[in-house]
Order: structure tokens, then C-alpha cells, then sequence
């Protein structure tokens, strides 16, 4: 039966001093196709009745990011066939109302039988303190805060979304999304079943209902800035791709995004040469999705070459360039002079001491400028020694420290460039150079052209400590030039920044998984991306894998009977390997990602067919059999040919777990 979706929204005013409808023309959103008699009556607000009584779970529960307290999670709920209805000030939520009644298969038209009605309550900001009053919940300061509390009665799943401003109810919305079983907002849908919006197909209901489950959340930042770089060398995003990326930035709970690619020449060598105007309507593009997605966006320059400290009219073209892109609405700024030369052109060599007080003179005056002309515009200042153990870090951060304004925030990447662990000492000895906490500019997952070394980094964020963030002013990740790709490991890093006291990788990854990969393809996904980890993060592309491998040759070489490891090795690793390809090819993974990944897909699949083989022609041999000719040759053929493909799924165990096992077979 055909399902009906009534949007209503009365004003702020109206809410917190009278029930039943809305009145005024503006107040009700497709006001032709619904009628008075839909409208439920606000609640009059008793904030003690939304207290939490309870700890919060211990558990973690299957969100992403992991809220900051969960206090209620009930089992799901199908929803099929259900009626939404909205009380509250919710124009600024409308557009995430909008995406998840679409995702919930809610649709205008008939009341059927037996509905199981939605009604979502947006309190307004005067409800939100009570709440923290009564229910002595702090909130803190950093935006985003919110409290949701869904519960079903009856045949009613009733939703109270709290929140003290705009970010805090876009995300609170996004939280209450996955509790329903919706997919991800900002992209097209394509949870199976779904058609595009006019099509004509299937109502979604039919195959992939949307739940609802009980639920308690209080849930906060852990700090302000949570970011995405688009930094690394290689060929930068499409403009369409990076539109996707903020607008999954907000999906996942990151605040900041920064345009620095290395191998865009206006905001690196050309950065004399002024913005064309297709650059400035993309970052215009830029500005306006960002305030859709409450995400901040930032832009890079990096004027690697060419370029006079001294030279006023190198000062005028570079704040002209800023200034283009502040006109365009971006309100965060950088100045990078990571991986630069320091070595001074005439006549800077004649006007400084060194690079240093080049640098010390120049950042500060172009700071004043900007701020003299945007005083709330952000600045972001990354030096040459940007990672402490560079060999001017604890000579040029304390003058860097003197000269520039607690407006500028200094980036570091750690004790290294790449770091296996980054801790809270880390950070505050770095702090204590630099007189400010610094913006950790975190290099994972980046892996600067997966197109011509076949590595990609899809694993979950590891080596953090849970109390890292402590000590920075915020944290930011350096995302790969397959931008989709990035996103498995870039979600984990999202979960770690919003609560990292919470964060489990490998639970971490599942959620994201989830997420990115539908209900379908999430196993797949999880598969695929522990097969490609950071070997310097983790000492191996699949560590587990390894373990499985080296357990399997020793009992060989122990002369034990190999069944066990070999079993071991098929069902943990080998058989979810081989239904990879299919997995990812379903229609509930992130548009995108799955073409993304087709390379390392489609041969992590076939190493799982080899590998099996492999097993199989081993056992043999250990129970006396005589292994067919032709068996063996078509192992061969395969791992010739497997070892001859760029991407490098499980790095190099594959390959020489399948060498070994021919030169086993040849009695070698």
C-alpha cells in the first residue's frame, strides 16, 4: 500500500507556547497534500523524563562515529510502510528531514493500515539547556553537541532531537539516520531496491524497509577541528569528486576540509598566476556545499618556487589570491611551505639571516593584512620543519612562537613525516616548542599514486593514543588521489576523532564498512580492506594473513598434519577473498567506491581462487597422493599472472605464500 510522508513545522515561537497546528502560511511544507488533522500536538517538554538513569553501555554499538554515551539500544524495529511527521524548528534540518524519509522509503499519498507512524520533535534551544540543567549533561563548547532520545510506543516510533544550534541537530539527524537503518545522505541512494526519485521502480518499502530501534544518545566532539587534506602528490580530484567528499565529510562527522593538492600548479608553482574563473566558481561551489554540510572549507597556498619574503608586490600577489578565494566564501586559509627548499633567492639571501627569519618576518605581516581585512577568517601556518625530528625543528619553532599571533595555528605531522604512533607526549613536547597546541596533520591514509605503485591504505587508523587530542588544536588526515578509496580508512579516522576514548579499529572498520558498503557489500569491503593496510602502521598489509601463512608452514615443517592451519587459512581468509568481487559489485556500496577498487577487487578475488587451489594440491601432497600435472600448472599460470597485476592486495604475502606452495609441490 501506498505509504504518505507529512513534513510540518511550526515556528520556534508557536512550539514553545501552544500545541496542536501550526499556523501561517510559511509554517507547513507541502501544505497542499496534507491536512490539519495530521498534525500531533507538541509535548509539553518535561526534560527529567529524558534523564539517563543508567551508566552508559560499556559495549560499542554499530554507529560511526561512536557517540560519546549510549545509554539506550534496543532491538530494530521494521518500519515498512510508515508516515513521518516533524514538530519543531526545523527549517534549517529540512533538506536531512527530506534525504532521510526518502531513505526510509517514506513516501506521500495514502495512510495504509497498520502504520507505524515517525513523529521527530526538534526542541528548540531553550529546551536544550533545560535538559543539561536538569539532567546535569555537559555539553561543552565545541559545536555539535546533541541528545536523541527514540523510543517506540506503541505503533509510534517517537523521536526527541535536542541540540543548541544548527551543527548539533545536522548531526543528530545523521546519528538517528543510522539508528533507522538508512544509508549514507549527500550522495544518491542505492540501497538495493531503491529507483531514482520519479522512476517509477519499486516503492524501496517493498525490499529494504527502513528500522527503528529504542535509543538513548548523548554525544559531543572530542575536539573542534576534525579534517579532511586533499594534500598529496598525484593527480588531485575532479571537481565533482571533491563536492562528494565534503558532503561525506559531514556524513562522517568532520568539520574542516583543506583544497592543497600538490600537483595543482595555481596554488603551488603558478602561484603567481591568478585564479581562472572556472577555479573560482568551483570553490564558490566549495563554500556553498561546505555550509550545506557544515563543513569548513579551507584552501592551501604553497608557493614553492620563485618566491621573495621581501618583495612587496610577492606579498600583494599572494594575499590577491587569498582574497579571491575568501570573495569566493572560504574563511580558512593556509600557507604552507612543506617539502620547500630553504635556501633564499636574491635578494632575500642579502635581506635575512636565514630561511628562518625570512619566514618570521613574512607569515606575521601577511596575517595582519588578512585579518585586518576578515578579522574571523582562520590561518593555518605549515613550515618547512613541520614533524619534530626535522633537524631545525627545535631551533625554528620557539621563533616561529615569538612571531606569529595565537590566531595562527602551526600544522605538524608528528616526530615523523609518517608515524607508526602518535602520543599525547608527542604533542606536548611540540606544543612546548611552538607555544600553542599544534594542528596534527595526520599522513594516513595517503599513498601518493595507487595508479602506478598498486598500493592503496583501506585499513582503520591505528597507533593513535586515546589521549592524543588533548594535546592538539585539532586533527586532520591526508586522504589518497583515489578520493572514494580513501574513505574506509578516512571513516575510522573520524570515529578516533570524534571519541577517541571509544575507538577499536577493527570494530571501527566494521561500522564503516557498513556504512559505506551497504547491508550487501559490507563483509566484502571489511575483507578487501584489511587485505590492504599500512605495513607501516601495522608491519604488513594483512597482518593476520601473515600469521595464518607461517602457522600453516610450520606445521608442515613440523611434519604435523597441515589440515587444521590449512582450514584455518581457507575459511578466515581465503573464501571471503574469492566472494570479494561479488560483493562489492552489489548496489548498496557508496557510488564510486566500488569502481574505484575494481583493480584490487577483482585480484583479491582471484587470490582467494588460487589459494584455494593451492590448499588444495597441498593437502594432497601431505596425504600421499599424487597431485595432477595439470593442477599444478594452472597454479602456476595463475600465480605467474596474479604476480604480473599492479595492485598488491595483501602486499607481497600472496605472492609468496603461492610461490612457496609450487616449490613445495616440486619437492623443492
Amino acid at each position: 500500500m501506498e505509504t504518505r510522508l507529512t513534513l510540518l513545522f511550526a515556528t520556534a515561537v508557536c512550539l514553545c507556547a501552544c500545541s496542536g497546528s501550526p499556523s501561517g502560511a510559511g509554517d507547513v511544507r507541502d501544505a497542499e497534500d496534507s491536512v490539519a488533522g495530521d498534525v500531533l500536538p507538541r509535548d509539553s517538554f518535561d526534560a527529567a523524563s529524558l534523564c539517563p538513569t543508567d551508566v552508559p553501555l560499556s559495549e560499542r554499538v554499530p554507529l560511526l562515529p561512536q557517540p560519546f554515551a549510549v545509554y539506550r539500544w534496543g532491538e530494530p524495529v521494521a518500519l515498512n510502510g510508515t508516515r513521518l511527521e516533524v514538530i519543531g524548528p526545523g527549517e534549517d534540518a529540512a533538506a536531512e528531514l527530506d534525504a532521510l524519509a526518502e531513505a526510509a522509503g517514506l513516501r506521500q499519498g495514502g495512510n495504509g493500515e497498520g502504520d507505524v507512524a515517525v513523529r521527530i520533535q526538534l526542541h528548540d534551544e531553550a529546551d536544550w539547556a533545560a535538559l543539561q540543567t536538569v539532567c546535569s549533561l555537559d555539553a561543552g563548547v565545541i559545536p555539535g553537541a546533541y541528545f536523541l532520545d527514540v523510543e517506540v510506543k506503541g505503533t509510534t516510533l517517537v523521536v526527541h532531537l535536542l541540540a543548541g544550534e544548527e551543527t548539533g541537530r545536522f548531526y543528530g539527524l545523521k546519528t538517528l539516520r543510522q539508528v533507522m537503518g538508512a544509508g549514507l545522505a549527500g550522495l544518491p541512494d542505492v540501497r538495493p531496491g531503491r529507483e531514482e526519485r520519479g522512476g517509477g521502480g519499486q516503492d524501496a518499502t517493498e525490499s529494504s524497509p527502513a528500522s527503528g530501534r529504542s535509543v538513548r544518545i548523548f554525544d559531543r566532539p572530542a575536539i573542534a577541528m576534525r579534517g579532511l587534506i586533499e594534500g598529496f602528490y598525484g593527480t588531485p580530484w575532479g571537481p565533482k569528486a571533491r563536492l562528494d567528499m565534503v558532503a561525506l565529510a559531514g556524513e562522517l562527522r568532520l568539520s574542516h576540509y583543506l583544497y592543497a593538492p600538490k600537483a595543482a600548479p595555481l596554488i603551488n608553482t603558478a602561484w603567481m598566476l591568478p585564479f581562472e574563473q572556472d577555479d573560482l566558481a568551483h570553490f564558490e561551489a566549495l563554500a556553498e556545499a561546505g555550509r550545506r554540510h557544515h563543513v569548513r572549507i579551507c584552501l592551501e597556498m604553497h608557493p614553492s618556487w620563485l618566491f621573495h619574503y621581501s618583495s612587496d608586490e610577492d606579498m600583494a600577489v599572494l594575499l590577491g589570491k587569498f582574497e579571491a578565494a575568501v570573495a569566493q566564501g572560504i574563511d580558512c586559509l593556509a600557507l604552507a611551505y612543506d617539502d620547500v627548499s630553504d635556501k633564499l633567492i636574491p635578494p632575500d639571501d642579502q635581506a635575512f639571516a636565514d630561511y628562518t627569519a625570512a619566514q618570521a618576518d613574512f607569515v606575521p605581516r601577511l596575517g595582519e593584512a588578512l585579518r585586518a581585512a576578515h578579522p574571523d577568517v582562520a590561518l593555518v601556518y605549515v613550515p618547512v620543519e613541520y614533524y619534530t625530528n626535522h633537524p631545525r625543528a627545535a631551533t625554528a619553532w620557539p621563533v616561529f612562537a615569538a612571531a606569529l599571533p595565537d590566531y595562527w595555528e602551526i600544522a605538524w605531522t608528528g616526530r615523523e613525516i609518517g608515524n607508526t604512533a602518535i602520543s599525547l607526549a608527542d604533542a606536548e613536547e611540540a606544543a612546548g616548542m611552538m607555544q600553542r597546541k599544534p594542528l596534527l596533520g595526520d599522513n594516513y591514509p595517503v599513498s601518493d599514486d595507487a595508479n602506478k605503485t598498486g598500493v592503496l591504505f583501506l585499513g582503520p587508523l591505528v597507533g593513535r593514543s586515546p589521549d592524543l587530542l588533548q594535546g592538539l588544536s585539532g586533527i586532520a588526515f591526508n586522504a589518497m588521489p583515489l578520493p572514494y578509496s580513501s574513505l574506509p580508512a578516512v571513516a575510522t579516522a573520524a570515529d578516533y576523532s570524534w571519541n577517541p576514548q571509544r575507538y577499536v579499529p577493527a570494530e571501527s572498520m566494521r561500522s564503516a564498512s557498513r556504512l559505506l558498503g551497504g547491508k550487501e557489500g559490507a563483509d566484502a569491503l571489511y575483507t578487501l580492506a584489511m587485505a590492504n593496510r599500512c605495513a607501516m602502521l601495522e608491519g604488513s598489509a594483512a597482518p593476520e594473513l601473515a600469521e595464518a601463512v607461517a602457522e600453516l608452514w610450520e606445521s608442515i615443517e613440523a611434519k604435523d598434519a597441515p589440515d587444521a592451519a590449512a582450514l584455518a587459512l581457507r575459511e578466515q581468509f581465503f573464501v571471503p577473498y574469492r566472494s570479494v568481487q561479488d560483493g562489492l559489485a552489489s548496489e548498496g556500496v557508496l557510488p564510486g567506491l566500488a569502481a574505484e577498487l575494481v583493480p584490487w577487487t577483482s585480484k583479491l578475488t582471484a587470490y582467494g581462487k588460487a589459494g584455494e587451489l593451492a590448499l588444495d594440491l597441498l593437502l594432497e601432497q601431505a596425504g600421499g597422493k599424487v597431485t595432477a600435472p595439470g593442477k599444478v600448472q594452472d597454479l602456476a599460470d595463475q600465480a605467474e599472472a596474479l604476480e604480473a597485476l599492479l595492485p598488491k592486495p595483501t602486499g607481497k604475502i600472496m605472492d609468496e605464500f603461492l610461490d612457496r606452495v609450487l616449490l613445495e609441490l616440486e619437492g623443492k
